[in-house]
C-alpha cells in the first residue's frame, strides 16, 4: 500500500507515515458489494475507492452499518478503512445525503484473500483465527507493505486500526541431514547417506 509524503516505488502513503515511526505499512482492503479489493493506504476517497473496484460514475459510496441507515458518503469524502471498510454502492441518481450512523460500521478481517465481517475492532489471535477459519496450528502475520510481516503471538491482542490484512504461514520443518553418523567397529563414521550397502558397510570397516 502506498504513502504520500516520500513516495517508494511500489507503495503509498501509509508506507511514508509509518516509516516515520520505523515500522511498516500494513496493507488495507476493502468489501465492496460483498467483494474483496486491495486498497492503496488507510485514507482514501471515496471516489478513488470506486474507482479501484470497477464502480462506473453512476454510482455513489455507501459505508455499511449495522442499522438500515447507512452512510453515503460523497465523492471526495476522505474515507478512514479503520473507521469500517466494508461498503455497498447505490445509483448516483437514487442518491441523497447521509446522515451519521450511531451504530458501529462493520468490519472485514482478511487472511489469505478470505475475508469475514464482524462489529468487534478488538481481537485477540485466538479468536481471529476462529473468525477467519485458520487453523489453530497456523502462524498467523499482519500482512505489511514490506517482506517483513508481524508475526502475531497466541492471545495477542489485535486492533483492526493497526491494520486489517493478515497471512498465514505453515511451520517450518527442518531440512534432513546431509551427513549422518554411524558407528563402525566402535569408531564413528560420517557418511552421506543414511542406507549402506553390504560393501560399502566392510570398506568403512
Amino acid at each position: 500500500m502506498n504513502d504520500p509524503h516520500s513516495q517508494t516505488s511500489g507503495h503509498g502513503s501509509a508506507e511514508a507515515e509509518h516509516a516515520l515511526n520505523c515500522r511498516p505499512a500494513p496493507k488495507w482492503a476493502v468489501v465492496v458489494e460483498d467483494a474483496l479489493f486491495p486498497m492503496p493506504r488507510q485514507k482514501i476517497a471515496a471516489r478513488d475507492i470506486l474507482d479501484q473496484t470497477g464502480q462506473g460514475r453512476d454510482f455513489v459510496l455507501v459505508r455499511d452499518y449495522e442499522t438500515p441507515h447507512d452512510v453515503i458518503l460523497a465523492d471526495e469524502a476522505e474515507v478512514d478503512l479503520a473507521n469500517g471498510n466494508v461498503f455497498r454502492t447505490v445509483p448516483r441518481r437514487e442518491h441523497c445525503e447521509g446522515q451519521a450512523s450511531a451504530a458501529p460500521a462493520k468490519l472485514a478481517f482478511v487472511c489469505d484473500d478470505v475475508w469475514k465481517v464482524t462489529l468487534i475492532p478488538q481481537q485477540t489471535e485466538h479468536s481471529l483465527k476462529r473468525l477467519l477459519g485458520v487453523p489453530d496450528h497456523a502462524k498467523l502475520f499482519r500482512d505489511f507493505e514490506s517482506p517483513n510481516d508481524e508475526h502475531i503471538a497466541p492471545d495477542e491482542h489485535i486492533a483492526f486500526a493497526d491494520g486489517p490484512v493478515f497471512c498465514t504461514r505453515a511451520e517450518e520443518v527442518p531440512a534432513p541431514p546431509t551427513e549422518f553418523k554411524i558407528i563402525v567397529n566402535g569408531r564413528e563414521k560420517v557418511v552421506p547417506e543414511k542406507e549402506l550397502s553390504e560393501p560399502l558397510s566392510a570398506s568403512i570397516a
